[in-house]
């Protein structure tokens, strides 16, 4: 799972648990509640777009041949020659 995934996943969870903590409290959401859950879904929504475009960059390598694609943040690309074998 990736680490976009996740964080959607925590964010959702979080999300639901402001919902779960409201309804058994039986009131509305709060104003600062409900600009937390504002923040999460336009969150989940970049990261939810950041995903489709990964995995658009990963069938256009598919598309042109390419083995694997590096989507990772972390990965490192370029670099010297055999610095990748070191």
């Amino acid at each position: 799972m990736s680490i976009a995934r996740k964080k959607m996943d925590q964010l959702a969870e979080a999300t639901q648990a402001v919902f779960d903590r409201a309804d058994e409290e039986d009131r509305d959401l709060s104003r600062r509640e409900r600009a937390a859950v504002e923040e999460n879904l336009t969150r989940i929504k970049g990261l939810r777009a950041r995903l489709a475009a990964e995995e658009q960059v990963r069938e256009l390598g598919i598309g042109i041949g390419a083995a694997e694609v590096a989507t990772d943040p972390n990965a490192q690309l370029g670099g010297a020659p055999g610095d990748a074998f070191v």
